[in-house]
């Protein structure tokens, strides 16, 4: 089996260089008939790392319906039911909106239409448009919500557009949360708006939203700061500390595993529920994890030097905002675009 003979060939290249094996994931398909026809799912998820469902795109003629099994949440419950971790499989969301050519006055959910909708400015595709070609259209526009899918969508004169935006991958996240799912992906890098200048929202900004709903924003209940190892404790450590039973916490150089509160260094305030550390990163989230680590069973993503082995989300890398519902870029960019879709 190929999936099995690459993750072995990784490991074994790890092994021989000294370094951690390569991550094996792979993307599969989110439509029960080819889940059922394609995947031996217990054996193949056994040797990834990460099953990305994709999620995104169900329906793309729109001669056609959906069925009843067209839609994330079964989807993600059918691959967990045939076998598949729930903590491998990533959400797949949308960088990008289908577009209908409207056919009557209608514009709600499952009014006709005579095809995909115009060509992208820039991708030149009919019907399909990335993520800073949407923000082209929606200049001016009003976005409204379909009520039960909870996704956007957009019309104007004979063009209707679907889409994912902050609000709705707010929503996604939440519900992969909620059902202890291993993270998201997003399709494709490069059709968000990577320079900042045609949605106006700065650089990358529903990468940088995800990366701030996923990352950044709210980690796990535990801490681990600077190059520690972090085993069982129910709190956090410190600078070059282990803690590996203590209720709640260690600091440099000092062990305190069953008083209340804390010895610690340098003015740290801990009767709070939370903490201030090093370099004045305010961390009010309820969840955290601060630079320079790397985690392995997260639920989510992996990053650098230092291991976390029982968190359920994951590590950050220097000066984010936890308290911040979005992500917001300090660049100034000049709106100079007038190409629609």
């Amino acid at each position: 089996m190929l999936c099995k003979e690459l993750k072995e060939a990784f490991v074994s290249k790890g092994k021989a260089a000294n370094r951690d094996s390569l991550i094996v994931a792979a993307s599969v398909s989110a439509e029960k008939a080819t889940i059922d026809a394609s995947y031996q799912v217990p054996q193949i998820a056994m040797h990834l790392d990460f099953i990305n469902d994709i999620t995104a795109p169900y329906t793309r003629d729109p001669r056609t319906q959906g069925t009843k099994h067209s839609n994330t949440d079964y989807a993600m419950r059918y691959w967990r039911d045939q076998g598949a971790p729930a903590q491998k499989l990533n959400l797949g969301l949308a960088a990008y909106g289908r577009a209908f050519d409207l056919s009557t006055a209608s514009s709600d959910v499952g009014a006709p239409a005579n095809g995909p909708g115009e060509e992208g400015c820039y991708t030149g595709e009919e019907g399909f448009w990335a993520a800073y070609e949407t923000c082209l259209y929606l200049d001016g526009v009003t976005t409204q919500l379909i009520p039960d899918q909870r996704a956007p969508y957009a019309t104007t004169e004979n063009q209707w557009v679907g889409f994912d935006n902050e609000d709705s991958l707010d929503i996604k996240v939440s519900y992969l949360k909620m059902n202890n799912f291993g993270g998201a992906f997003l399709w494709s890098l490069d059709l968000d708006d990577m320079n900042g200048e045609l949605c106006r929202m700065g650089s990358n900004p529903l990468i940088s939203h995800l990366y701030n709903l996923l990352v950044a924003d709210h980690h796990n209940t535990y801490h681990n700061h600077n190059n520690v190892v972090h085993h069982n404790s129910t709190y956090h450590n410190h600078n070059n500390a282990y803690d590996h039973n203590s209720l709640y916490q260690n600091h440099i150089n000092a062990y305190d595993h069953n008083s209340t509160y804390h010895n610690h260094i340098i003015a740290y305030d801990h009767n709070s529920t939370y903490h201030n550390h090093n370099n004045a990163d305010h961390h009010s989230s309820t969840y955290h994890n601060n630079g320079n680590a790397y985690i392995h069973h997260s639920t989510y993503h992996n990053h650098h030097n230092a291991y976390d082995h029982n968190s359920l989300y994951h590590n950050h890398i220097n000066a984010y905002d936890h308290n911040s519902t979005y992500h917001h870029n300090n660049a100034h960019y000049h709106y100079q675009y007038t190409c629609r879709p």
